[in-house]
């Protein structure tokens, strides 16, 4: 697994070189690395590969998680340290210091076991839950688009943008995001049951709600719903990412080489990557020399008056590439030290795990084809947003109760 590791690294290393730092080099990706920066890039992997192949060897849904943030996150944000010796030795050891005491939580933390309940209500309340959720779906695409599917790619920004002047009411506003991540792990339960009638009215309502804000995760988390009920049998699976991810990266890389585009590059590596990664250190260097937030546009948002008036994401977008219109919303690092400045390294990977360990608890006994899509939904919720966003917003907390409750009679597991 070490190998792998090393050459995963050097796979995003070359990838990076060869194709990020040249194409969007006007979005300051640099590449200017010295040796001090590429000596710690490697220091950071090395030092960390135990932890980080004990994740790796954990069936668990918290491990799971981790093992594709390391992937997706902590060795892109280690490729872009070695191309920039710019970055403050600071933020270096804070960075290190975050990917140990999340990896350290992970592997010493034990599970949350839940008790058991005996409720015939509770026992339903996925199906309550499915009904609000696609009514809110359809209720919300037929006000504000008129039953709009849509498909293309390329012209999402314009729907975005769109979606922002919607004056939805705050209860639909946040039933509607929970169905981003809600509605594909229901899916999965509902073919599980074999209730495909169900599972193709969810299909529906999923592609409706791609309609009406144009966001990539929700059709990529189709995809992979779809994908796990059908090829997932085990959480062993997970070994196999490391390998998934290689092949993208090379697709990318022989792509770029052989016919000079990156249609494959722009829809993976460099949005799931690099900008995230990237993004840790812009939050970074803003917030090293102004006033933190301290929750006042999250979990404090209604009670206290953040001294941001415009949305940080945005404020965000234009400090890095000049842009108000881009919106550079980041989770992980960037949450941590956006609200507590360097304590919040030291608090923040422990309170996710344990968020973590909690869903461990919660989706005891089910299929490992559900915990699959739970594992990709949760994993890009906290990789682009920040946590008490992720836990309320977006819905963790609700899935939370849903694994919970989901019944496991006649259930198999594999």
């Amino acid at each position: 697994m070490l190998i792998a590791i090393i050459t995963y690294k050097f796979s995003c290393d070359y990838a990076y070189n060869s194709i990020i730092s040249i194409i969007f080099a006007y979005q300051n990706f640099r590449n200017n690395p010295t040796f001090l920066s590429e000596v710690y890039s490697w220091f950071m992997v090395l030092s960390l590969s135990p932890l980080i192949i004990k994740s790796f060897n954990k069936e668990s849904l918290s491990s799971s998680i981790i093992s594709i943030l390391i992937l997706v996150s902590f060795i892109p944000t280690t490729t872009l340290i070695a191309h920039d010796g710019t970055y403050k030795f600071e933020y270096l050891i804070l960075m290190h210091l975050y990917w140990f005491f999340f990896l350290a939580a992970n592997i010493y933390f034990p599970k949350i076991i839940l008790k058991n309940y005996d409720s015939r209500w509770l026992k339903n309340v996925y199906k309550y839950l499915t009904v609000i959720l696609c009514a809110t779906v359809v209720f919300v695409s037929w006000k504000y688009t008129g039953l709009r599917f849509h498909f293309g790619l390329f012209d999402v920004y314009e729907l975005r943008t769109e979606a922002r002047g919607y004056e939805v009411s705050f209860v639909l506003g946040y039933f509607s995001t929970f169905s981003d991540n809600l509605l594909p792990v229901l899916l999965v339960y509902f073919l599980f049951r074999k209730k495909y009638t169900v599972a193709v009215i969810v299909v529906g309502v999923i592609l409706l709600n791609f309609g009406i804000s144009a966001t990539k995760q929700i059709l990529f988390l189709l995809f992979l719903s779809i994908f796990g009920y059908l090829f997932v049998r085990s959480l062993k699976v997970i070994r196999l990412y490391i390998f998934a991810f290689l092949f993208l990266i090379y697709a990318c890389i022989f792509e770029f080489l052989l016919f000079g585009t990156i249609f494959i590059s722009n829809f993976s590596i460099y949005r799931i990557f690099f900008i995230p990664a990237k993004l840790h250190y812009v939050y970074y260097d803003f917030f090293s020399v102004r006033e933190l937030d301290y929750f006042r546009q999250s979990a404090l948002k209604y009670f206290i008056e953040s001294p941001y008036k415009q949305n940080l994401g945005f404020i965000l977008g234009d400090y890095d590439i000049g842009d108000i219109t881009a919106r550079a919303n980041n989770g992980l690092f960037s949450d941590s030290y956006m609200n507590l400045g360097f304590v919040g390294v030291f608090i923040f990977p422990f309170i996710v795990v344990l968020i973590l360990k909690i869903l461990d608890g919660a989706s005891k006994g089910l299929s490992e084809r559900i915990l699959f899509i739970v594992t990709s939904s949760i994993s890009f919720v906290l990789l682009g947003l920040p946590f008490t966003t992720a836990l309320f917003s977006a819905g963790i907390i609700v899935l939370i109760f849903i694994l919970y409750t989901l019944p496991r009679r006649n259930l198999i597991v594999k």
